[in-house]
């Protein structure tokens, strides 16, 4: 049966930053590739694990996957095995986390260890249908694959950031899309405001977290998820939210539309 917490501990709780025995604030920098004044942008997240109340982290602000091993804070014949990361191209997202648990029982286990991997892309978009500085309501949908183990009471959990940010700073909105379980095959923000015509980033960050409770040789909390943009909806709050057809002109080149955006590798740099 799937398992799934939407108040996971440590850095995957759902919030802007981290609440409980945190190490630090996710990874929100960008790498960044600048296509004359505007640019395309693709990161891969951090994994950050961390054990009971005391932070013990690893790969702190690191923008490539995370391997390697830990002992188990305050239980040292235990060993924590972790392996977490993820891949971005524009539209779609892979976001995993492995741990697992090995060596013998002994010690004081913490209570328990949090992990969160995931990628992110942006884009610089301008959006015509109605006319310049007009504000329109859009809604992003997409689709969920992935597999899961969660052994004894570990859990897990996904999320999707969204934002649109004027290039100017005349508009921000964000929004958090929460799967409703490891079973779920889609996910619909909540509407993010935008406007028609304003240089516009759009951002979007998929995290798949974990936390492991049960600290038993051979516990597992594994997730491998993908997040495809599969829609994207704009309706207008002046008419009644009635539907807007659109068309997009991006820095990246991808083509976006009702449909969502197309799957692929950025264009080469020249």
């Amino acid at each position: 049966m799937a398992r799934t917490s939407s108040k996971l501990v440590g850095l995957f709780a759902f919030a802007m930053t981290a609440t409980v025995a945190s190490a630090g604030d996710a990874d929100w920098s960008w790498a960044t590739r600048v296509f004359g004044i505007i640019t395309w942008q693709a990161t891969v997240t951090v994994g950050v694990p961390i054990t009971g109340t005391t932070a013990t982290s690893v790969c702190d602000n690191q923008s490539s996957d995370c391997v390697g091993s830990v002992a188990v804070l305050n239980a040292p014949s235990l060993t924590m095995s972790y392996d977490v990361g993820g891949a971005a191209e524009v539209g779609t997202l892979n976001a995993y986390v492995n741990e697992s648990i090995s060596g013998t029982t002994g010690g004081t286990p913490p209570q328990y260890s949090g992990l969160t991997g995931g990628a992110k892309f942006g884009d610089d978009l301008i959006f015509s249908g109605l006319s310049a500085g007009t504000v329109g309501s859009m809604v992003l949908s997409f689709s969920l694959t992935g597999t899961h183990t969660l052994s004894g009471s570990n859990v897990g959990g996904l999320r999707i950031l969204a934002t649109v940010n004027a290039v100017d700073g005349s508009y921000f909105s964000f929004v958090i899309c929460e799967a409703q379980s490891l079973t779920s095959t889609s996910v619909t923000c909540p509407a993010l405001t935008m406007k028609f015509g304003v240089p516009t980033t759009l951002g979007v960050d998929f995290e798949a977290g974990t936390n492991l409770f049960d600290f038993l040789p051979g516990s597992v909390a594994n997730l491998d998820y993908t997040a495809v943009l599969n829609g994207i909806a704009i309706t207008d709050p002046a008419n009644q939210n009635q539907p807007v057809a659109f068309a997009v002109a991006s820095a990246s080149g991808a083509q976006y539309t009702a449909s969502g955006a197309a799957v692929g590798p950025p264009p080469a740099i020249s």
